[in-house]
């Protein structure tokens, strides 16, 4: 892509990938002062280099994801697209080996209960812009 259509907003995604606990820190990575798309993209290697692996079947290798890289997708894209601009503080992503956890900054937006929310019947857009991005 062209970086001259690039959208930086003033972002930090922090991920960690935990051991047998959350007391075993496998690895770190932590981004920040780089694009939105930029930090959609490097989320997807960090999450093919915990989640993704080839395995060898015979004379065929076979891609196998312990989770669903569409579902990882679709979570950091929402993460990007809804979180609240207005808090100074990092997304957090807490890898396990069974399960990921998305922890964003702010609750629900103005004018959305919970009710709402978890029957899926109503979304409010933070920034129109950027969900348009993606």
């Amino acid at each position: 892509m062209d970086c001259r259509n690039r959208i930086y907003i003033n972002l930090r995604i922090d991920f960690v990938k935990f051991g047998e606990n959350i007391s075993i820190i496998q690895k770190r990575s932590t981004f920040e002062n780089i694009s939105v798309l930029d930090v959609y993209e490097k989320s997807i290697d960090v999450f093919r280099d915990y989640y993704e692996y080839e395995k060898i079947e015979g004379a065929d290798r076979k891609k196998v994801e312990k989770i669903p890289e569409a579902a990882f997708r679709e979570a950091i894209a929402n993460v990007l697209i809804h979180r609240a601009w207005d808090v100074e503080t990092q997304i957090r992503i807490l890898m396990f080996d069974d399960k990921i956890e998305v922890i964003s900054p702010g609750g629900l937006p103005a004018g959305i209960t919970e009710e709402e929310y978890l029957s899926g019947k109503l979304s409010i857009l933070r920034n129109r812009n950027l969900a348009n991005v993606f």
